[in-house]
């Protein structure tokens, strides 16, 4: 924030920046740090006296693909979970569900998991949790990990979408959608146009929106019911959109503390976690490299790939 608010002013980081960035992390660009949320910009500053010089200049070597800009699967992410299952599972792999993990504890050069249903006797963890719930799994093996994990702040949006008839708005939505600046007020932080953004949730005759309320230090959507929250959203769509009837059909999906905040020196951060984790133990996950699919997967092979290393080297 103060990166940005110094180059370009107050009124294009509070009205333009932050809802770009800060949007995507449910946060504000004035707690979130530049080199994790937004490295083309610290590029661009490092690279050329003017940052935004710097910035056409990445833009200058961009080739658009011509590929849609949004991908996703045609039934849902879930189908991507689903693929994951078979995969382990036709590879001998026992997955155990519905059982919750509380602790991690050294056992004969390896570690003990205990669960509400079981102990498990393993050489080596990969913990991909919430870094909240880690730092309690693994306060008997390391407290000072525990402890650093801990500080790690999470915001808790929540995702509503609303089906309209097409024609409740004045004119065809056009876009993939619109942030709502901060000093706006609204509960709404984003309008996604997810039929436009999706054309496979299209039905005839409707218009679906996903409407994110939220964000890290507000909090004031969770006080209302979900019919309440509906009903206010709706309010605030006709302000922002026009629409001039009620949705037809409606869904709320609270999501408390899942967006964690990369607050400035997260990787710094991140490497004193490592440094103080004993060998054996892996952490993945959005708390790490970003909260999107890509940077978990990339986490996650990380993982993986120090935890071989250490299981094949000679001990």
């Amino acid at each position: 924030g103060s990166f940005s608010k110094k180059r370009w002013g107050k009124e294009v980081t509070e009205n333009l920046i932050d809802p770009l960035v800060g949007g995507i992390h449910a946060g504000s660009v004035y707690q979130l740090s530049l080199a994790q949320c937004a490295p083309q910009y610290l590029k661009a500053a490092q690279n050329k006296r003017s940052v935004s010089q710097g910035l056409k200049a990445q833009m200058a070597n961009y080739t658009p693909s011509g590929n849609p800009a949004f991908y996703s699967l045609g039934n849902g992410l879930s189908e991507l979970v689903d693929a994951l299952v078979d995969d382990l599972v036709s590879r001998g792999v026992k997955l155990i569900t519905g059982c919750e993990s509380s602790e991690i504890v050294p056992f004969g050069g390896g570690y003990k998991i205990t669960t509400t249903d079981h102990a498990f006797e393993v050489e080596g963890v990969i913990c991909a949790t919430p870094s909240y719930v880690a730092s309690q799994l693994i306060r008997p093996v390391s407290p000072k990990t525990s402890e650093l994990l801990q500080t790690i702040d999470y915001a808790s949006p929540i995702m509503t979408l609303l089906a309209y008839r097409d024609d409740a708005f004045p004119v065809p939505l056009v876009g993939s959608g619109v942030l709502v600046p901060r000093p706006n007020r609204t509960l709404a932080t984003a309008i996604t146009f997810a039929t436009n953004k999706w054309p496979n949730w299209k039905v005839p005759g409707e218009t679906i929106l996903r409407v994110s309320a939220g964000r890290f230090g507000d909090n004031r959507a969770w006080e209302f019911s979900d019919d309440a929250l509906i009903t206010n959203l709706e309010a605030e769509m006709n302000q922002i959109l026009g629409t001039q009837s009620r949705s037809i059909r409606s869904e709320v999906v609270r999501w408390h503390k899942r967006i964690p905040q990369f607050k400035p020196f997260h990787t710094q951060l991140i490497q004193r976690i490592k440094e103080n984790t004993p060998k054996g133990i892996e952490f993945a996950g959005a708390p790490l490299l970003g909260v999107g699919i890509p940077a978990c997967i990339s986490s996650g092979s990380s993982a993986a790939d120090r935890l071989s290393r250490h299981l094949s080297s000679p001990r």
